[in-house]
């Protein structure tokens, strides 16, 4: 979308809002909000956001399942990896503080585990990869990094019940999406899916 759209939506003077959804909508707005709040109030920029995703009482619709599942059929695992690179959208470079960051504990490198005060246990979050590159653009976007500040990050997580529920989690993801990889489950799984226009109902 950017590297077809962008140039023209601006010379156009036309915004576009791709990720409006609950991918990454809740993550992009929140962390604006709470950005501003701190620069409002402080004066001051916002150095990290912890994110959790606490409860999410819904299903993808058939569009959004149907976007998973020809994502690898259209696109090279190397042009999906590049794209899920945490500021690979922002039409700045990331701050340069990113190679002086903490590397992540033992557990969390390990069994995708993190343990946050007042937040409790979190986990991978499975729409993490692609919130986190929809956050950084915003970031680059408003005031060249400036508004959020130069030390910016953004950490999406999901909340598990405990350290073993956690680990339980990051793995599926990780052998979700390696099974994925191959055509032969995608074309079974795509028999079974809800389908493009098709989905849950709101209640």
């Amino acid at each position: 979308m950017i590297k077809k759209y962008d140039s023209q939506a601006k010379a156009k003077k036309t915004i576009i809002i791709p990720q409006i959804g609950v991918d990454s909508a809740p993550a992009d707005l929140l962390s604006w909000s709470l950005a501003t709040h701190i620069r409002q109030t402080l004066n001051a920029g916002t150095k990290d956001v912890v994110f959790s995703l606490y409860n999410m009482k819904a299903a993808p619709s058939g569009g959004t399942l149907g976007t998973v599942m020809t994502l690898f059929d259209v696109y090279s695992l190397q042009q999906i990896g590049e794209a899920s690179k945490p500021w690979v959208h922002s039409p700045i470079g990331p701050p340069a503080s990113v190679n002086t960051d903490p590397s992540p504990s033992i557990m969390e490198r390990i069994l995708g585990v993190r343990v946050v005060r007042d937040l409790g246990t979190l986990t991978t979050n499975v729409q993490g990869a692609v919130d986190r590159t929809q956050v950084h653009r915003t970031w680059g976007l408003l005031e060249g990094g400036k508004y959020y500040g130069d030390k910016f990050r953004f950490q999406p997580y999901m909340n598990a019940r405990n350290i073993l529920t956690g680990a339980l989690i990051h793995f599926a993801i990780i052998f979700g999406a390696m099974a994925l990889i191959i055509s032969p489950i995608r074309t079974l799984l795509k028999k079974f899916i809800y389908q493009p226009g098709e989905g849950p109902s709101k209640e």
